[in-house]
């Protein structure tokens, strides 16, 4: 049996293939009328990446026959006798691993490949699926372990509602992801939900008695909230950065910052305990476990200290030197602000579009400078 890259994938490589080398052209052609060689750098490499893109999508080859499976990603090719392989799983990206018997390196079938249904459905009559035997074995621990329910048929339904949890949970936070992502500031009410997601998965890991975890094991498939808690904290790391000027990071902040962090983790490692029991790598666990204690306290230390903050402010008058506008995932709108404060250069500040169409270069706007809740200074551009 042959199986060659799929015609969807193809088309796309080839697309993406003409994208590369078309802008490598371009760059020679600028080094050239522009004299300036150091573009032919980036033209190099771009042209490369098409001429790799043109190969995996013309060469890939999955070939099996009585005794071997073999793939040619149009790179390399590598092979693996079918006596060795002791179960497939699903790797990254629709991709499916052979595992060797020997513990030696797996081999790699790329998710391109044409056909996956039948493959797969060959694979399934020859060897034995690891990852759906992980997730038996875990359902088994699950049923014979009373530390997880008072009676067996407790403890099935419980396995099911987590991982209907995080089945759920990966469908309603990449929402608020997104906004966070599009929305030049999001409302405070979507940063303090942002804010609620990574306590309410501690809570539930702590409720479900480590039948939920907090990270993630191929070898015991457990139910996990652990992409919760990081697509919250980095969408609402996005909108603290997007919504609050902080005007000075000094090693105040940077103390509190670790403080809060330490206590975070504390409470998160106390609260997931039954989930880590027997977790043979506890170490790099905690590890992972400071450093999204650390992004959390990052985001609710400057997001409290701006949101509570009603003390006075030192008003300045600014004037506008600048502004632009800058296309990407999201757009943003700028404005390049005249030196203020210990600002001696001058500031270029985010500011929403409805405010940016209001004002022109040469205009002067009101600089705010707030104390901060926790004494960390803040400000905020008004255009009165």
């Amino acid at each position: 049996m042959e199986y060659q890259m799929s015609q969807g994938n193809k088309v796309l490589y080839y697309f993406v293939c003409a994208g590369f080398s078309g802008l490598g052209v371009f760059c020679i052609y600028s080094a050239i009328h522009m004299s300036n060689p150091a573009l032919l750098i980036p033209a190099v490499i771009l042209m490369g990446l098409g001429y790799l893109l043109y190969r995996m999508a013309s060469r890939l080859r999955l070939t099996i026959d009585e005794y071997s499976i073999t793939v040619c990603n149009g790179v390399s090719t590598n092979s693996v006798l079918l006596d060795e392989v002791s179960g497939f799983r699903r790797g990254d990206k629709e991709g499916i691993v052979l595992v060797r018997k020997n513990g030696e390196k797996s081999l790699s079938i790329p998710g391109t490949v044409e056909r996956r249904a039948e493959l797969l459905d060959w694979l399934k009559e020859r060897f034995p699926d690891i990852n759906a035997q992980a997730a038996l074995e875990v359902t088994e621990e699950v049923l014979h372990d009373e530390r997880y329910g008072l009676t067996e048929e407790d403890r099935k339904r419980r396995l099911s509602q987590a991982r209907k949890l995080m089945i759920y949970s990966a469908f309603v936070v990449p929402i608020f992801f997104a906004w966070a992502l599009i929305s030049q500031r999001p409302p405070n009410l979507v940063i303090w939900i942002l804010m609620a997601f990574p306590l309410l998965a501690i809570w539930l890991t702590w409720s479900y008695k480590g039948i939920l975890r907090l990270y993630v094991s191929k070898g015991k498939p457990y139910p996990t909230l652990l992409m919760v808690v990081i697509i919250a904290e980095l969408a609402a790391f996005l909108s603290v950065m997007r919504g609050f000027n902080i005007y000075s990071f000094d090693g105040r902040f940077w103390a509190a910052t670790l403080g809060l962090s330490v206590v975070v983790l504390l409470v998160w490692a106390a609260a997931c305990r039954a989930a880590m029991a027997g977790e043979k790598n506890l170490f790099a666990v905690y590890v992972g476990m400071l450093i999204l204690a650390g992004l959390y306290s990052y985001n609710a230390l400057i997001f409290s200290n701006c949101t509570f903050d009603h003390q006075r402010s030192e008003i300045s008058r600014v004037g506008i030197d600048g502004k632009h506008i800058n296309h990407g995932k999201s757009t943003t709108y700028t404005l390049e602000l005249s030196p203020w404060g210990r600002f001696s250069d001058g500031k270029n500040v985010l500011v929403p579009w409805s405010f940016y169409r209001s004002v022109q270069t040469g205009d002067s706007v009101n600089v705010y400078l707030h104390p901060g809740k926790w004494g960390i200074a803040w400000y905020e551009v008004k255009a009165d």
